[in-house]
């Protein structure tokens, strides 16, 4: 897709605060579990003026397919041992003997959509890609839900240590739409509203500023 068809539908179908698309756009697969829409980093991306982007859980490449369209440095990183894209490298996000690659202290814009733990019929190690190297007790999302939101919440927290100064972070939730149990109510609380407790911020598609 063309920079400035991007830029256009963008310009026409991203006015508030709220984001809503009439499709998820020609990037990425479709069919990777929990893949969200590419209109949602393009949305960011035109209306925060961003040059560069990073992104923790890569996944089926749809930021990735985006920043090629727009002309912009990407890097990513998947716990897919065999990335989907050239520019996605494989990379454990809480095994801190690993150093994030160059990308992410350079970029001014880090996507994180990260997994939800717990869901059973999702699963990534053996199942949007083959787990040949024995990583699925590193798969957040095959932990127990209480685990695997204090891996989710590291995950933020590291790649935030990353950013360089001035740089938007961008943490995308919107699942209660879609995934029923998450408006459960118990002990006065949602299940979504107990996994936003574990997060450091608490809006839908929170962006903005971490380091002044």
């Amino acid at each position: 897709m063309r920079k400035e068809e991007i830029i256009q539908y963008v310009n026409e179908h991203a006015t508030g605060t709220i984001l809503s698309f009439p499709d998820r756009g020609p990037w990425g697969n479709p069919k990777y579990r929990g893949n969200f829409s590419g209109w949602i980093p393009a949305s960011i991306l035109v209306r925060y003026g961003c040059r560069s982007v990073s992104e923790i859980f890569a996944g089926g490449g749809t930021t990735s397919g985006l920043c090629k369209d727009l002309g912009i440095p990407y890097c990513g990183i998947d716990l897919n041992p065999n990335p989907v894209r050239t520019d996605i490298s494989f990379m454990d996000i809480l095994d801190y003997g690993r150093e994030l690659p160059d990308g992410f202290y350079e970029a001014d814009l880090q996507m994180l959509h990260p997994p939800y733990p717990g869901i059973n019929d999702i699963h990534y190690s053996n199942g949007m890609w083959r787990d040949d190297k024995g990583l699925a007790n590193a798969d957040i999302q095959e932990m127990p839900w209480g685990q695997g939101m204090l891996a989710v919440n590291k995950a933020i927290m590291r790649g935030y240590a990353a950013m360089p100064k001035g740089a938007y972070q961008a943490v995308v939730k919107n699942a209660s739409c879609y995934l029923p149990f998450l408006n459960d109510i118990e002990d006065g609380l949602s299940n979504a509203e107990k996994i936003m407790e574990l997060f450091l911020f608490k809006i839908p598609y929170f962006v903005g500023p971490l380091n002044n």
